[in-house]
Order: C-alpha cells, then sequence, then structure tokens
C-alpha cells in the first residue's frame, strides 16, 4: 500500500484510506486477498499515527476519507490556531536534551509492559454515567465521531494513565481528563471541517470568516 494520499482522485490513495479504516479496530488478525500476490495476513495489528498538516493541504484528501468513516470518525483532528513560540535563533538546550533522554526512558518502559488494563470502580462509573448523556451531533459531519467519542475517550485515558503510573490502572482522573479533551475537540470539529471544501470556493469563504473574526 502506498503511504501517501496524493489528490483526491488517486485510485491509489483510496485503497489506502480503506486499509486504514479496515485496520483500525485493532483485530487480532488482519487478511488481505489478491489474485496476482494470494493472500496477505497481518497479525496483532494496532496502527498509530500522529501528523500535522495545513488547512490548504486538507483540501486534497480525498472523499472517500471523509465519507467513509476515516474522518473525522476515525482521525481525532485538533487545531492548533496560533503560533506558540517565536524563536529567532533555535537551538537544543540541556534541558530539551534531558527532557529527549526521559522520553525515550519512559516510552522504552511503556512498550514494555503487558497485560489488561483494570478500571477502578469510580472511572467504571463515571463512564457509564456520561456515555448515557451522549447525544447525536446536531452536525451532520461529525456524526461519525459522535458514533465513536467513547472508543477516543478510554483510549486516550488509557494513554494518560501509561503516562502517569505503571500500575495498568485507569482511574477517574484519567476518564474526566479524557471527556473534557474529547469534548473540547468535538465543539472545534466543525470549523476545522470547513477546510474540506465542498466546493472550490470554500477555502475562499473560510478565509474571509478567518478575516472578519479577527477584525472582530
Amino acid at each position: 500500500f502506498p503511504v501517501t494520499i496524493r489528490s483526491v482522485d488517486d485510485p491509489n490513495s483510496k485503497r489506502l484510506i480503506a486499509f486504514l479504516v479496515s485496520i483500525f479496530e485493532g483485530k487480532d488478525t488482519w487478511e488481505y486477498t489478491t489474485i496476482s500476490r494470494g493472500r496477505r495476513k497481518l497479525s496483532n495489528v494496532l496502527l498509530t499515527i500522529l501528523g500535522a498538516t495545513t488547512p490548504e493541504w486538507m483540501a486534497n484528501i480525498p472523499r472517500d476519507a471523509f465519507g467513509g468513516g476515516l474522518i473525522p470518525g476515525r482521525v481525532i483532528l485538533v487545531p492548533g490556531k496560533e503560533r506558540q513560540h517565536n524563536v529567532a535563533w533555535p537551538c537544543i538546550t540541556q534541558d530539551m536534551k534531558l527532557m529527549k533522554e526521559e522520553l525515550r526512558r519512559d516510552l522504552t518502559e511503556i512498550s514494555l509492559k503487558r497485560g489488561e488494563m483494570s478500571v477502578t470502580p469510580e472511572a467504571r462509573k463515571l463512564f457509564s454515567e456520561w456515555y448515557e448523556t451522549i447525544k447525536e451531533p446536531d452536525d451532520v459531519r461529525i456524526a461519525n465521531f459522535g458514533e465513536r467519542i467513547h472508543d477516543h475517550v478510554l483510549r486516550v485515558a488509557v494513554l494518560l494513565s501509561l503516562a502517569r503510573s505503571d500500575s495498568l490502572v485507569l482511574a477517574a482522573e484519567e476518564v474526566q481528563e479524557a471527556i473534557d479533551m474529547l469534548r473540547e475537540i468535538e465543539r472545534q470539529m466543525p470549523e476545522i471541517l470547513t477546510h474540506f471544501g465542498t466546493s472550490e470556493h470554500a477555502q475562499d469563504v473560510e478565509r474571509v470568516i478567518l478575516q472578519l473574526r479577527q477584525a472582530g
């Protein structure tokens, strides 16, 4: 499979989108059969992608990615509206080097973890009560995300737990923090999705709206 989404009409890009959707659930075994190459089998597939892009490039993402459930259902889109730092002369400080080494050590330890993550009664109760409040989003464009937001909450909560402790215990604190994160992302997602222009003028409209907002 190709590793690059090239354009909205590229057939290989559409195949890649279909592949990403099919392996998202983390099945123990994933199989794919072709006439020329026979059967291909992958075991214990759990793909994680951390990426970044610009609003302009998002317009090139194939519609298959949007309508087929990859975006925004299986991809969490986190906006970054403002530049965080202005650094005239970038350099790697000693603190950065130490942080890099600590991060490498932490990630190595996390990668060696084995076993099932247990859930505290408080975390289970919190998640159940929140789950009952989930409603279908008013914006149909984020309906796929709304259907899977509970899955995303658990995934993010597990990551928060692993980042803070070696106990393999999911506490209410991580669940609540994940809920807050995903709800905030859900609130901002309609604005992000305007960059998936449905017409050739969509980006121009978005640029005008942005300038009006900045002007107050």
